[in-house]
């Protein structure tokens, strides 16, 4: 899907969304799931009927010429026909790591409940296990979702205009279809709480609470006592027995990214970029062109077998 190539700075990246953006319905309600629905009940509460019907009026027309949602923030900017454009930023507060390994946790220890998400469902009871914590899901107030629309007509801050409805429509109808977006707006990405979930869930499976990332294969030589070092200096740097029974496996891990998960946020927090995110891109690059490497290997030892069957004399 085509998306914008520009989001704002707000402390993680963006899901972009095409120019021209509109609801898809030309009548109705605009959003049909629980999630879509309570969305934009919040901004129905904060302002008049007449307000949210021209907000909605305006989701359906192409005013929204590009829309961004990062994590903390909704940025849109909209431009009708004679009508000068403006900026709308909708923001919400963010959760840090470790809220949100809190939250896995919790969610882990229910297993109805985290089948339902890893499934891609959103449970009705989900803010249940945020209150503890002492934070939300959905905005309750609207001193909790600093808003402000920015043009040469418009300055307003704090106030759920026709704009603003326009926006929250378009968000609530993209919630339906897509509700691990809340997540998303509220700090991490969809993909990653659900590895961190799965990760939970194993871990709760296990008598310790521990598991390894990774468990390779016992090598027998590895098993009997080695002689001492003194010994062995003559052969030192010679590969030892066994050595073809080591496995590297070239497979994409369980858990990615299991020793940054370990170690936690770096504590430098100095550079252009977080540390923890740029290692992360390293060793995902890294493995991808591994797994490509051995990819190409297999295909030349198939077509290479297929080869010599052809060649083969025919009875």
């Amino acid at each position: 899907m085509a998306r914008s190539t520009r989001s704002p700075r707000v402390g993680g990246p963006s899901r972009r969304t095409p120019a021209a953006i509109k609801l898809s319905t030309k009548e109705g309600p605009v959003a049909t799931t629980w999630v879509g629905l309570r969305w934009m009940r919040f901004f129905e509460a904060q302002t008049e009927p007449k307000i949210v019907a021209e907000g909605v009026a305006l989701a359906r027309q192409s005013v929204v010429r590009r829309l961004d949602i990062g994590h903390g923030s909704i940025v849109a900017h909209l431009h009708g026909r004679g009508e000068p454009k403006r900026t709308v930023k909708i923001d919400c507060s963010t959760y840090d790591h470790e809220i949100w390994e809190k939250l896995a946790r919790s969610m882990a220890d229910q297993s109805l409940f985290s089948a339902k998400l890893l499934a891609g469902d959103m449970p009705r009871d989900v803010e249940d296990l945020f209150a503890p914590l002492g934070i939300k899901l959905f905005p309750t107030e609207l001193n909790e979702v600093p808003i402000a629309v920015d043009g040469p007509q418009h300055d307003l801050k704090g106030v759920v205009s026709s704009d603003v409805c326009c926006v929250a429509a378009i968000i609530a109808e993209r919630l339906d279809t897509d509700p691990f977006l809340l997540f998303h707006m509220r700090g991490i990405k969809e993909d990653e709480f659900r590895e961190r979930l799965r990760q939970r869930r194993a871990l709760a499976g296990t008598a310790s609470g521990l598991a390894p990332a990774y468990a390779p294969k016992p090598i027998e030589a590895a098993q009997t006592p080695a002689e001492a070092l003194e010994m062995q200096l003559g052969e030192f740097w010679a590969p030892g027995e066994g050595l073809d029974e080591f496995e590297t496996p070239l497979d994409r891990p369980e858990v990615s990214h299991a020793l940054l998960r370990r170690l936690g946020p770096s504590p430098f927090s100095l550079g252009k970029f977080p540390l923890v995110g740029l290692l992360a891109t390293c060793y995902d690059t890294i493995s991808e062109s591994a797994i490509k490497g051995r990819d190409l290997v297999i295909e030349d030892e198939e077509n290479g077998e297929s080869l010599d069957a052809n060649d083969a004399p025919q009875d």
